[in-house]
């Protein structure tokens, strides 16, 4: 389990840059997805606003999980998305959001 770095509340004090205080959030539970497994819940003690350790990650929100070296490497040797959807099995939307979540995090990072 990591700890989170930050409230994802943007009109909370814990918001911008690292909090202050080290125990700005507790643990406010658990609980169990089909594809994940076991997922851990936290609270922040300023605004009150609960969230899970999947909300920081790049596969936010994702019903399906899909390697992204794998997408990276077939488009990387030149193949169309609806290509690269067809090899992996899903649709072109699916390899569209991969691809833009990605270029939206090279942009912050």
């Amino acid at each position: 389990m990591q700890r989170p770095k930050y409230c994802p509340n943007p009109n909370c004090e814990f918001h911008s840059g690292a909090p202050t205080e080290p125990n700005w959030c507790h643990v406010a539970g658990r609980y169990t997805t089909k594809l994940r497994g076991p997922i851990v819940r936290f609270k922040c003690l300023a605004c009150g606003r609960t969230f899970s350790e999947r909300t920081f990650n790049l596969d936010y929100y994702t019903k399906r999980h899909i390697s992204y070296q794998h997408i990276l490497q077939l488009m990387d040797t030149h193949r169309s998305m609806r290509k690269t959807a067809r090899i992996l099995g899903v649709s072109h939307q699916a390899i569209s959001n991969r691809l833009q979540r990605l270029a939206r995090l090279s942009i912050i990072e």
